[in-house]
């Protein structure tokens, strides 16, 4: 059985100990981290284009939409998880900021898709505080998977990033 079926299969009536949270937990931020990671890399890819980010806005856009809908379904599924009895405040300071950073990437993409570029490259900048949070709240837990699904953020600080596209 893997990890994460043994988790499954120990949850009683009294809801999964935090160990078997943890394994159910990482078990689903294992494979978003290995979605993500080539995601954040085309976002920053399309910001370092030579031609601009307008030249790639299509990329761009394309980019966070997937970004987007691959942090919204792994979210989705932890939010799903029954959480152990007395932990619910440590989760939810994980799960509230992870659920502000995924609402500000599709704000960005959205803002792409409508020609708004240079706010758009300043949303997914000021995620990154939060991103933190995030991180930082998910490894107290002992997630250090779901610590690790989106710390590239700041990759999205290129040189192209900083020029002013008008937008």
């Amino acid at each position: 059985m893997t990890a994460a079926s043994l988790a499954l299969a120990g949850c009683g009536a009294s809801g999964p100990t935090r160990s078997q949270y943890r394994a159910r937990a990482e078990a689903i931020c294992q494979p978003a981290r290995a979605q993500v990671t080539p995601l954040i890399q085309q976002v920053a890819s399309a910001l370092a284009a030579p031609g601009g980010v307008r030249s790639s806005q299509e990329q761009l856009a394309a980019a966070l939409q997937d970004l987007y809908g691959v942090a919204a379904s792994y979210l989705a599924r932890l939010e799903g998880l029954k959480q152990p009895s007395g932990d619910h405040a440590a989760i939810e300071r994980f799960l509230e900021s992870l659920s502000e950073v995924v609402a500000g990437i599709g704000r960005a993409g959205a803002m792409v898709r409508g020609g708004a570029v240079s706010p758009a490259i300043r949303q997914l900048l000021e995620l990154e505080p939060t991103q933190q949070e995030a991180n930082t709240a998910a490894q107290a837990y002992g997630l250090t998977e779901c610590a690790a699904v989106l710390p590239a953020l700041r990759e999205v600080k290129s040189p192209q990033s900083e020029k002013s596209p008008t937008g």
